[in-house]
Parts: structure tokens; C-alpha cells; sequence
């Protein structure tokens, strides 16, 4: 859940928690143009830190990519280095949190 001030999310949208949800789902930007049509240069915007997302836009995100919302409203970096799993992040509080998904089939059946 995301607690707006008059349709503004209260909390900062965190462009690590998308590339968390992009690695974990093994898509790209151009895979969330796709899929909600939201521009590419917005998304890289977005992805960046330079733009914050509207609250459409981030329930978009959070729909396409399969995540609640609030989840890239949360405190955390990313770890950056090859031997992490993905989904591991490291808090303000500095505790070492591991998000556990099963990865997507390599064929999703066609609908």
C-alpha cells in the first residue's frame, strides 16, 4: 500500500527496486514499453532516478511486473557485484534481505 498526499506518493519511488523486479522477472524496459506504454525515454528516466513515476504510471509498473506497489516505494540499494543472487538488497538498516521467487518458465504458453 502507498499513502498519497493528494494522489502523490508520500515515499520516493526507489529505481533499484524496479531493477530488482526487471532481473527477477528477466525483462528489460523495452519489455515494460511494451507492456504498458509508458515511453521508453520515460522509463529510462525512471530507472535512473531522474524522474519519479506518477502514481499511474508506478501501479502500471507494479502490475506489469507483478509486484505490489509498495515494493518500490522501500529503502534499499541494490547490490552490485556478479555473485549475489538476484533480488538481494541491503536495507537503511543495513540488513542483508533475499527476496526467494521462482523463476518464469522459458515458455510462457500463449493466450
Amino acid at each position: 500500500m502507498i499513502y498519497t498526499r493528494n494522489g502523490v506518493p508520500v515515499k520516493k519511488f526507489n529505481p533499484d527496486m524496479l531493477s530488482i523486479a526487471l532481473d527477477i522477472r528477466r525483462l528489460n524496459l523495452k519489455d515494460v514499453h511494451e507492456g504498458t506504454g509508458i515511453t521508453l525515454p520515460t522509463l529510462r528516466q525512471i530507472s535512473n532516478g531522474i524522474r519519479q513515476p506518477g502514481l499511474e504510471e508506478a501501479s502500471m509498473l507494479a502490475t506489469m511486473l507483478s509486484f505490489p506497489i509498495g515494493f518500490f516505494y522501500r529503502a534499499g540499494k541494490r547490490e552490485a557485484t556478479w555473485m549475489c543472487s538476484v533480488g538481494d538488497w541491503i536495507d537503511d538498516a543495513d540488513e542483508v534481505l533475499v527476496i526467494e521467487l521462482d523463476p518464469l518458465p522459458a515458455q510462457l504458453p500463449l493466450l
